[in-house]
């Protein structure tokens, strides 16, 4: 089952990516990159199809916040994707646009990472909306992180109180990629300064999503 199964949507908007190997990269119009094809060298049509990477890359980090520790991966199967499209026989023969190719390989291989290395949750009731309207199938589009496994549950006589916590934390329900950021076992302790960052909203929207979701939790564990 696929967690995320479209690209993100909409121009310009892209997460800054800082990588030694994208430093000072020349994008390349259509007509360019197939005279630097049509040399046969295929080093430089790679280095060439470099600057796609960071922009589709990008696209999946600034939508899913919680895939930005997976940058490095990420790009490194940008360049994967580069590689195997330039030393494929596609590239050269396909009449379809070469960017177009380019884009279209990194997309994908970054989907398939991004599904191989995240567990399944639900799209928010707001998506499901808007893509039923658009008469689409809603999609499954962000994760909540692989959970607490139930070998990790402390097993010690007495320890009850601790299983219904790791219980209860299990049970909340993330309202949309906000929430489930907020929730990502990586993301605890972080300052509410430096989450509103990382989320590019305000610190206030911060305060009340965690507070929203202690109350879900004690919910929960009042239920018990």
């Amino acid at each position: 089952m696929n967690i995320i199964s479209v690209r993100p949507t909409g121009r310009g908007k892209s997460y800054s990516i800082k990588h030694p190997l994208l430093k000072k990269v020349k994008k390349h119009t259509e007509k360019e990159l197939k005279e630097i094809a049509a040399t046969g060298d295929k080093d430089a049509l790679c280095k060439a199809l470099y600057p796609f990477i960071p922009y589709i890359v990008g696209r999946y980090l600034k939508k899913w916040p919680s895939t930005r520790p997976m940058e490095d991966d990420l790009v490194s199967e940008g360049f994967l994707a580069v590689v195997e499209l330039v030393n494929g026989d596609l590239i050269y023969e396909s009449k379809k646009r070469i960017i177009s190719l380019a884009c279209t390989r990194i997309n994908d291989r970054v989907i398939k990472y991004l599904n191989d290395n995240r567990s399944l949750a639900a799209p928010s009731v707001r998506q499901q909306h808007y893509l039923k309207n658009k008469g689409k199938t809603p999609v499954y589009c962000e994760s909540v992180g692989d959970g607490l496994k139930e070998s990790n549950h402390p097993e010690i006589e007495g320890d009850e109180k601790s299983r219904d916590v790791l219980d209860a934390y299990i049970q909340l329900e993330p309202k949309d990629e906000i929430d489930a950021y907020l929730l990502a076992p990586e993301n605890w302790g972080k300052k509410y300064r430096e989450l509103s960052d990382e989320l590019g909203v305000g610190v206030g929207l911060i305060h009340y999503r965690k507070a929203r979701l202690y109350k879900q939790y004690l919910k929960i564990t009042e239920a018990k």
